[in-house]
């Protein structure tokens, strides 16, 4: 994500948890359940699990290709 773009313009507002746990899982197949997950920040941390499958996945400015047992 470029210096300029880091601001509010792809912010995700959905909480995640509670204030006080932060903290949910949303298991989901992708492109089954939606198509892609669209570029997005938040405060909170996020990790990702691959069971099954391929994608590619950008974190900040750097992409990796996803594959089975990989953690982001």
């Amino acid at each position: 994500m470029k210096e300029k773009e880091s601001g509010t313009k792809y912010q995700e507002t959905k909480q995640h948890g509670s204030r006080l746990f932060p903290f949910n899982i949303y298991p989901c197949t992708i492109p089954l359940d939606f198509p892609a997950v669209p570029l997005h920040w938040h405060k909170e941390m996020e990790l990702i699990y691959i069971k099954k499958g391929k994608g590619l996945i950008q974190i900040e400015t750097k992409s990796f290709e996803g594959e089975p047992g990989i953690f982001l």
